[in-house]
């Protein structure tokens, strides 16, 4: 004889439990207890069985024990029907609670720190100005005499004056020979006695021209540079001299030179400028007391020859100097 399983009041599955002594079955899915009232499964509420196909308020599935006519008792007779097994059901998820999302406020990214770059100075304008033209530099040199030397060699006597406007260094004389035809044959140089120009002043020359080529006419090139030096000189000194005294070779001047100053005096030279009665400067010669310094309040002797002329000398002028000694 056919049958179909009996199911759960509750959730409908095909319960394989078993009836216990109390005649409960309890449904192996959802847990529930139930009767099985003349074939029909009854849920068992609050201790007492609840009204047949209903559990819960919700529909009760009835399971037929057979195919056909069964008395139920009480008269009443119910068709059964042959119903498909249906599959466990999903259980059903509780309510979720929803999550309580706590907002979190978002702070924009900070821009990354820019590093500012020095302020740049503005340009200092300063308008052109015109250059101012530099003076020339000139000089000019004044022969005076051509004192023999030997041979055909010669001394050019003269001077040499500073016509700029700027002090100039030591100027430096060449002296070029030319010619009938102006065809240049030789040449010599010689310098200043000075170390220094300043604008209108004048220094004795004395230069040496040694064994020169035939030749008609000489002249003086000079190219003066600006002085960016001007070496110091010491003060106090003063010169006395004997007479001069003539002998076979020229003219000799002895004397001493006594520093009265306040610093020591080094390199103390003597100049002696010798003039004929025209008064024009025959002859340049020098020379430099003794010992290597002389210190303040001291005295050193110094001993001169003046070279022959040909033209008588009327006089002669001395000059001394000379540099600090540190």
């Amino acid at each position: 004889m056919p049958t179909e399983a009996i199911r759960c009041p509750t959730c409908g599955a095909a319960d394989p439990s078993r009836t216990d002594a109390a005649g409960l079955n309890t449904c192996a899915y959802c847990g529930v207890r139930y009767r099985i009232v003349h074939g029909t499964p009854t849920r068992v509420i609050d201790g007492g069985p609840a009204k047949p196909g209903v559990a819960s308020g919700r529909p009760v599935l009835v399971a037929a024990a057979a195919v056909g006519v069964i008395a139920l008792g009480a008269g009443v007779a119910v068709g059964l029907t042959r119903r498909p097994p249906a599959s466990p059901p999903t259980p059903t998820p509780s309510p979720a609670v929803p999550a309580v999302v706590q907002p979190i406020a978002t702070v924009p990214p900070a821009d990354p720190p820019t590093s500012t770059p020095p302020a740049t100075p503005e340009p200092v304008v300063v308008p052109a100005t015109t250059p101012v033209a530099a003076p020339p530099l000139t000089a000019r040199f004044e022969l005076e005499h051509r004192r023999p030397a030997y041979g055909s060699t010669f001394y050019a006597i003269g001077w040499v004056t500073n016509t700029s406007g700027v002090t100039i260094d030591r100027p430096k004389i060449t002296a070029v020979m030319r010619d009938a035809a102006g065809a240049e044959v030789g040449t010599a140089f010689g310098f200043a006695e000075a170390d220094v120009l300043a604008a209108g002043e004048r220094s004795p020359v004395s230069l040496l021209v040694m064994e020169p080529p035939p030749f008609a006419t000489i002249d003086f090139e000079l190219r003066p540079s600006a002085a960016h030096y001007i070496p110091p000189r010491v003060s106090g000194l003063r010169l006395e001299h004997a007479p001069p005294k003539s002998s076979d070779f020229g003219t000799k001047i002895t004397g001493k030179i006594f520093n009265e100053g306040t610093e020591a005096a080094r390199f103390v030279k003597i100049l002696a400028l010798s003039y004929d009665a025209d008064g024009k400067l025959a002859s340049v010669d020098s020379t430099y007391a003794d010992g290597d310094s002389l210190a303040p309040g001291d005295s050193a002797r110094f001993e001169l020859s003046v070279s022959r002329t040909e033209a008588p000398i009327a006089r002669h002028e001395l000059q001394v100097s000379g540099s600090p000694l540190k």
